[in-house]
């Protein structure tokens, strides 16, 4: 069957999009201050798990655990993230509390303060973490549904959630997935469970995309190979070096298309209507 697209049409838009204004997400020094609140959990046996919690409602319908790229060490202090700022799930975040959700930044975990490595990404104490993660979630925000939004790299976490307990989430959001290991990236984001159509996972790459982890018909072989949901998005604002081709300001973070890409998301995770390419 053929890969999935969400339909991004104008009646759909939601009125939050000019308060997304590209700029506010290119620009390092405009990211809004955050205002939540640093939780640290006992996640394993002598391992605490920080996490950033941001919400505007404590009757959210979706809370949105975001796993950043790169090696993923946000050093969350108590005013937020102070590393990875730019970072496409972590610059994007106060997206969902417009949209009257609410928001956890995860951290690396105590025994990777200083950032994770593919191994750690694709562990059981990786899940061990998550479920710790979760179930804050749930304690908090009963009525909400749990989603998991990753990129780059931290697709390689979330991937390894879904393969190992895949009913730990009620979605599951891949952005710019990695699908070629090499020296550096020693993980893949692909899914591969039983029953896979009764776990909703989304796919999203940029055909801009030239970091070599994360190529735009990799990702969609991705998608295809559970027959998952897969948007297709498109830019080349950006990047242009080897050393900022993988980061968060380069097509394979979507600069300048934030807002769009952020609405499709949003639109696949409420259940707007998702028609074949």
């Amino acid at each position: 069957m053929a890969p999935k697209r969400l339909i991004s049409a104008l009646s759909v838009v939601l009125p939050v999009i000019a308060a997304l204004a590209v700029n506010a997400y290119a620009d390092e020094n405009s990211f809004p201050p955050h205002a939540g609140e640093l939780v640290v959990l006992q996640s394993r046996p002598g391992v605490t798990q920080p996490i950033y919690i941001e919400t505007e409602t404590q009757t959210p319908k979706w809370v949105v655990i975001d796993y950043a790229g790169g090696s993923g060490d946000l050093h969350l202090g108590e005013d937020g993230p102070h590393h990875f700022n730019g970072n496409f799930t972590i610059r994007t975040a106060s997206y969902w509390l417009q949209q009257g959700d609410a928001t956890v930044m995860v951290d690396t975990p105590s025994d990777y303060a200083d950032g994770a490595d593919d191994s750690y990404r694709q562990s059981k104490d990786a899940l061990k973490d998550a479920e710790a993660i979760v179930a804050e979630v749930h304690k908090r925000f009963p009525g909400a549904k749990v989603a998991l939004f990753s990129t780059s790299r931290g697709t390689i976490s979330v991937a390894n959630l879904v393969n190992r307990e895949p009913g730990l989430a009620d979605a599951y959001v891949l952005t710019s997935p990695v699908s070629v290991m090499s020296r550096k990236v020693g993980g893949r984001a692909k899914i591969a469970v039983d029953h896979a159509d009764q776990y909703r996972v989304l796919y999203v790459a940029n055909k801009g995309d030239i970091c070599r982890a994360t190529p735009y018909d990799g990702s969609r072989a991705l998608a295809e190979s559970g027959n998952f949901p897969f948007i297709t998005e498109e830019s080349h604002e950006g990047g242009g070096d080897p050393h900022s081709d993988c980061g968060g300001h380069a097509p394979h973070g979507y600069l300048g298309i934030e807002p769009h890409v952020m609405n499709d998301i949003n639109g696949w995770l409420t259940e707007q209507p998702v028609a074949s390419r």
